[in-house]
């Protein structure tokens, strides 16, 4: 089964909740407004710390985190530490050595990134 699985998917229940949501206008635009305001806030924010930023329309953001001093397993290894979750993209055909996927969330989740990134630059 792993085989064939798709590498990122979405289990019935969440594509239930998904089709739901979508149903209801008002839901989709406030989500949408929030998604594409915490996206710049954190394209703003990963480029002052000197991260590399891929254009994208999704709502994550592929970025790469040499000017740390880390890699790609590194620094997903400290986020997780720290209860953050992010993807390393090193082992995906065609994503380069030492990229990461950040996708967009809440703000308090988005600030939480930021601050610990930011403790990584300070050393």
């Amino acid at each position: 089964l792993e085989r064939v699985r798709p590498p990122f998917s979405v289990n019935r229940l969440a594509q239930k909740a998904a089709i739901a949501a979508l149903k209801t206008r008002d839901f989709l635009d406030r989500t949408r407004d929030t998604i594409f305001k915490e996206k710049e806030y954190l394209q703003k924010k990963l480029e002052k710390l000197g991260f590399e930023i891929l254009p994208s329309d999704a709502n994550f953001i592929m970025a790469n985190p040499t000017p740390l001093g880390m890699d790609a397993f590194d620094i997903c290894n400290y986020l997780s530490k720290q209860g953050i979750l992010i993807r390393n993209l090193s082992g995906f055909r065609g994503a380069g050595s030492n990229w990461i996927r950040i996708s967009v969330g809440r703000p308090e989740q988005n600030k939480r990134l930021i601050k610990a990134i930011e403790k990584i630059k300070e050393g």
